[in-house]
């Protein structure tokens, strides 16, 4: 994950986090809308299975498939 040194300026998000149901759906869509690549993270960086989302080389958020609804599959 990148680490920021100096501070935000207000008003910008500085990550995002995301759990859903549908993660292909999900990938799909937000990499074409926000153009954001993904990259496969594992449990040492928070067990993201959907992937770390980039914005150019800096991390912008995490994207993984909910645990508590595992009824829903893609």
């Amino acid at each position: 994950m990148s680490t920021r040194t100096v501070r935000w300026s207000a008003g910008v998000p500085c990550w995002a986090d995301l759990t859903v149901p549908a993660l292909d759906a999900t990938i799909a869509f937000y990499g074409a809308v926000l153009t954001w690549e993904f990259q496969d993270a594992g449990d040492e960086y928070g067990g993201y299975r959907g992937g770390i989302a980039e914005v150019g080389a800096a991390a912008a958020a995490g994207i993984g498939r909910s645990r508590s609804d595992s009824v829903l599959r893609e």
